[in-house]
């Protein structure tokens, strides 16, 4: 019983690797040889008071606000 106990607990460990290796190669897009997209940075300005966005400091975020 125990030696059956030791052969299911390696199988889980290696399906779990396999399935670890697949996620990262499918993050990498290997299998469809295409190149992954650009990062995107996004920008909160939670922290920024009404009265701190102008024209003079701040203009693209005053043209945002408009």
């Amino acid at each position: 019983m125990c030696k059956v106990i030791r052969i299911l607990i390696q199988a889980y460990r290696w399906i779990i690797l396999l399935v670890c290796l697949i996620a990262v190669f499918a993050e990498f897009q290997v299998f469809t040889g295409q190149t992954p997209p650009h990062n995107t940075v996004i920008f909160v300005t939670d922290g920024l008071r009404p009265m701190t966005v102008n024209a003079t400091d701040t203009p693209t975020l005053q043209s945002i606000q408009e």
